[in-house]
């Protein structure tokens, strides 16, 4: 028993100290793409309170319909869609068969779940902050994570340049019609 502890805590050391989290998130939400959730709300998408053969039409439902169980499946982290959008962002994925490897990792943001497979198996899954399971992989998915990193900082700094590019033009149009307004209003 005590072998298998001291193997969980180097196994944690280990993987802090390769930074593992902070490179999988970056590949993730950088070179990954965002799983969306749809949620339109009690009364679409079919779901609609004057068919009786529904689930949820159950003493709940007859003694306070907003009280039934039903309604905690749609939580706070999902409503905050804009009122027109009725999908949200609830994570993203990555798969690297582009790359000729069978890495995919996933983040869920509801549940704070990070995990990652290669080859089909669980290599790395993180829970609220929790390492659950590390399967070290020097010579397999770590040095193609390594190099996916390395491809998602370059990505990150490129779209940060032209944010601040795109926010500099902004500020000059901005600052252009401020002074145009000025002229017009002061004749100057």
């Amino acid at each position: 028993m005590d072998d298998i502890v001291r193997i969980i805590e180097e196994r944690k050391a280990l993987a802090a100290k390769k930074e593992l989290t902070k490179k999988l998130l970056a590949v993730c939400k950088v070179l990954g793409q965002p799983i969306r959730s749809q949620h339109g709300g009690i009364g679409e998408q079919g779901m609609t309170f004057n068919q009786p053969d529904f689930p949820w039409r159950d003493e709940y439902w007859e003694a306070d319909p907003g009280s039934h169980p039903v309604f905690e499946m749609f939580s706070e982290k999902a409503r905050q869609a804009d009122d027109h959008d009725t999908a949200a962002t609830i994570g993203w994925i990555f798969d690297s068969l582009n790359w000729g490897k069978n890495l995919e990792v996933r983040y869920l943001a509801d549940v704070s779940e990070l995990k990652a497979t290669f080859d089909g198996y669980v290599v790395y899954k993180e829970d609220t902050g929790n390492l659950l399971a590390y399967i070290p992989g020097p010579d397999t998915w770590e040095p193609l994570l390594d190099r996916l990193f390395d491809s998602a900082k370059v990505r990150h700094d490129g779209k940060k340049a032209e944010r601040a590019a795109a926010v500099e033009e902004q500020a000059a149009k901005r600052a252009k019609g401020i002074i145009r307004n000025l002229r017009e209003a002061w004749g100057i």
